[in-house]
């Protein structure tokens, strides 16, 4: 069985090279069993902070993994209820035959711009929230990630989520980062600690749109593995005023 555990966490992209799976699903030609965990509350790590005005909302989509757009995919929503609270939620979900979730979450993120130019200004936030759903993998020997007889489907999952960003914004572009600490568990499954940090370019289009794609470097572990890879993640996101519609 260790040989196998050992060729599960060097492995970083599954057949199907689906989202943030691409790093710790097995591709099962060259191993015997898939490695164990619980979902992240929330997946898709978003743009850069700092860009709603007080009132706007945001709806967005994006796509994470090893080749974007791929199997795992999430939408969000937020309101900026003044310039340093924003209340948001959204849906994140990993379409894989073994090991896959689907997972609500829900937060509040405090952000901060600070002006220093006409056109340059810094910023940065801080985000709580918690998420649940269904999802997850308890392995043992077993390739079809059911040890315990249960589909990903039947796990009940939930956790809670810490985030963290800072930008540059020059114009319409902006350098950004993002940090995220998470907590998950699923029925069956042991406790699984998340990590990840991207690094990015955002555009803001328009004055109503916002793309961004980044890298980011992500790690999982509990008792059964630790595991880390790089993926990417692209997305597009609308803002407009909720009352008089676009900005």
């Amino acid at each position: 069985m260790q040989p196998k555990r050992e060729a599960a966490d060097n492995v970083f992209v599954s057949r199907r090279g689906l989202g943030l799976a691409s790093f710790f699903v097995l591709a099962t030609a060259s191993a015997g069993c898939m490695p164990t965990y619980a979902p992240p509350p929330r997946t898709i790590h978003t743009g850069a902070p700092g860009r709603l005005d007080p009132g706007d909302m945001e709806v967005g989509v994006a796509s994470s993994g090893f080749i974007v757009p791929s199997g795992l995919a999430g939408t969000n929503i937020g309101y900026a209820v003044n310039s340093r609270l924003t209340v948001e939620g959204g849906l994140d979900a990993n379409y894989a035959r073994q090991g896959g979730w689907t997972m609500g979450w829900a937060g509040v993120r405090t952000p901060r711009r600070f002006h220093l130019r006409r056109k340059l200004s810094l910023a940065v936030d801080g985000a709580a929230g918690l998420g649940l759903g269904v999802g997850g993998c308890a392995s043992g020997d077993d390739v079809e990630c059911n040890a315990d007889r249960r589909d990903w489907w039947e796990r009940p999952a939930g956790g809670g989520y810490l985030d963290a960003g800072a930008a540059v914004r020059w114009g319409p572009m902006s350098l950004y980062s993002r940090g995220r600490m998470q907590v998950a568990r699923s029925l069956g499954t042991p406790t699984t600690h998340w990590a990840s940090v991207l690094f990015g370019l955002h555009g803001h289009i328009l004055d109503r749109a916002d793309l961004w794609g980044g890298m980011a470097l992500a790690q999982y572990s509990n008792r059964e593995h630790t595991t880390s890879g790089w993926i990417a993640e692209v997305g597009l996101s609308f803002r407009f005023d909720p009352v008089f519609g676009w900005r």
